[in-house]
């Protein structure tokens, strides 16, 4: 009788046990949770900037192309830098895509110096002032995105979380970093602009 009642309170001690660290590795997995939703939320907020700054580039690239006769590559690395981003699929592609963006529109601001009667034209300064407030926008949600994605990755990396995050299915994010800080555009594979070219005065979405 009292081996039975030893065998019940071991059992009730399991139990509780068991209950522990099944509302233990609920209250884990709650908190994953959200940090990797934040996570997601932030890279839909870059995904959302950056393609509606891709979507100015047509309009950009026909304005300028019936002034700067002698500047194809400068668009065509535009152009190419938007089909980049419109392919990328990963957040290092992406960030790829971008680094070549913003080094190729550099480029074309170098340029438009050369050409006041563009520089000066409405629908230019216009395209030009919604790419600058498009650029500090991408700098903010970038910020947003990596300050999750350092918060989910350093939530996943605690013990005992780091013994059964990846188990339960979550995976550590990627940062988005871009290479800002070279001086010069980088080298473009023209080869492939071919498939991304607008037609004039259109769109290649």
């Amino acid at each position: 009788m009292e081996k039975i009642q030893t065998l019940k309170s071991v059992g009730l001690v399991v139990l509780l046990l068991l209950m522990l660290i099944g509302i233990w590795a609920m209250r884990l997995f709650n908190r994953l949770v959200k940090f990797r939703t934040l996570s997601e939320e932030g890279w839909s907020g870059i995904l959302a900037v950056l393609k509606r700054r891709r979507d100015l580039i047509p309009n950009l690239v026909a304005l300028a192309s019936g002034y700067m006769t002698h500047e194809s590559e400068t668009l065509e690395k535009i152009t190419l830098a938007r089909a980049l981003g419109q392919a990328a699929r990963s957040v290092d592609e992406m960030a790829d895509a971008e680094t070549s963006m913003t080094a190729a529109l550099a480029g074309f601001r170098l340029v438009l110096e050369n050409y006041p009667a563009l520089k000066a034209d409405a629908n230019v300064m216009q395209i030009q002032e919604e790419l600058s407030d498009l650029e500090e926008r991408i700098e903010k949600v970038r910020r947003y995105y990596n300050a999750t994605v350092r918060d989910y990755n350093m939530e996943m990396a605690r013990f005992p979380a780091n013994l059964i995050a990846r188990p339960m299915g979550f995976r550590s994010a990627k940062f988005f970093d871009t290479d800002e800080q070279s001086q010069e555009v980088p080298e473009i594979d023209l080869s492939l602009s071919k498939h991304a070219t607008p037609k004039k005065g259109g769109d290649t979405r």
